[in-house]
Order: structure tokens, then sequence, then C-alpha cells
């Protein structure tokens, strides 16, 4: 069982999503280090009294053999194809033996290819020209770097969002994909925007559903992973 003595690098952490989340675990739970290339990311975690350091994917300032775990996910596509490969090959040397890799992205040709491909892309303000892993390339990085046990699976990692009725909750989960993926070119106007945005989310992620759950309705969009997972010797 994971303690505060497990530690994790959390390679691509942003301003501490994947940190949080563990902090809301019931103890014993592991410590989670998150890492992130942008100085306002790492700024924001320091606010928030969260573990972190200010590093590059590819070159990691974690000594050889200390990690229990590496996280690089939610983001992983934005490496090249060269940094995909020295990312892994970092997060091998900072595990320990029997530490576990664990790396999340979008099966290229995916529904959620297809979402960032047809609409992030399209109607972001910066575009998204960053192609997913494919399901060989996940094995053949991990063995190239010296994993053993590589599993590679699908994973369903839906967008869950709440409402007081069934309606706000839809609405609030368009408008996060708005928000979230910056989609100011798909249309003006709050309306406009929701039809927009639901007529995507169906064409590529698939249809959104509604159910009722204690204190209001959940709208679920659906979205699958790809996610490899692989152990050090």
């Amino acid at each position: 069982m994971p303690d505060s003595r497990t530690r994790i690098l959390d390679v691509l952490g942003g301003d501490g999503t994947i940190a949080r989340f563990v902090l809301g675990l019931d103890e014993p739970r592991p410590t989670i280090y998150t890492a992130d290339l942008s100085r306002y990311m790492v700024e924001a975690c320091m606010k928030q009294g969260l573990p972190c350091l200010r590093q590059s994917a590819t070159r990691s300032l974690i000594k050889d053999d200390v990690l229990d775990g590496v996280l690089i996910a939610y983001g992983s596509h934005h490496l090249t194809a060269d940094d995909r490969q020295l990312a892994i090959a970092e997060a091998f040397r900072t595990l320990k033996p029997g530490g576990r890799l664990v790396l999340h992205d979008f099966e290229s040709g995916g529904a959620t290819a297809r979402w960032f491909e047809d609409v992030v892309h399209v109607y972001s303000r910066t575009g998204h020209p960053h192609p997913h892993f494919a399901r060989s390339e996940m094995w053949e990085r991990f063995e190239t770097a010296g994993f053993r046990d590589v599993r590679v699976f699908d994973l369903d990692d839906p967008f869950t969002l709440l409402g007081a009725t069934a309606e706000e909750a839809v609405s609030n989960a368009l408008m996060h994909m708005y928000h979230m993926y910056d989609l100011v070119k798909i249309a003006n106007g709050r309306d406009d925007i929701l039809h927009r945005v639901g007529r995507c989310v169906e064409e590529t992620l698939g249809k959104l559903h509604v159910h009722e759950a204690e204190g209001g309705y959940i709208a679920t969009i659906p979205r699958k992973a790809l996610v490899a997972v692989g152990t050090k010797s």
C-alpha cells in the first residue's frame, strides 16, 4: 500500500491537478512531486504548498533510482518524436528497480484524437498540430528504454460535470469543453456555442449522457485514453 514514503513524479504536472486530487484521498497516500517547464505553473504549485520543481520532461533533475513511480499524462502528445523517447528514458533512469512508469495519451486515429484534429485544431486560438501515440509506438518506446512487463490498454476517461437540473449539467459540460480547449472560433453567443460544441462532441467523442445523482444531475462526455504501464527491472 503506498504511503507518504512512496514518491511519484508527475512529469507534465501543470499547476498540480494530480497532486491536489491525491491530497483529497484518505491516508495512507503517496507523495506527488509536480514538475513542469512553465514558471507560471510551478509558481502556482508553490502558492498551494505543493512539492514541485521546474524542469524539462527530457532532462530530469531527479537522481538515479529514487522514484517509485513516474506519470507522463495530459500533454504527452505535445512531446516531439525524439523527446518522447528521451522522456521515457529519463523516467527509467530516475525510477527505483521495481518502479513503474505510467504513460497516458489518446490513441492516434481514435475518437479523442479526432476531437483534437477536427475541433480543437480548427476552432482554438492556437490550433493543435500534435500527433497522438499509436499503440505500437508505446510498446516500442517502453521496450527500447528497458521496461519489462509492458501493458498497453484502453481506459475510460470521461468528462463529468454537475448541474442542479439536467439542462444545467449539459450546459456546464459543453461550456467546460469550450473554455478548456479555447474554442473561440467556433461560434459567437452562448446559445450558438452550446449548439456547435454539442454537435462537435457528438460527431467525434460520442453521445453526451445525463443521469440523476444525489443533489442534482451529472452530464458525461465520453473520452477514451490509451495507457501504457511498464516496470523497471
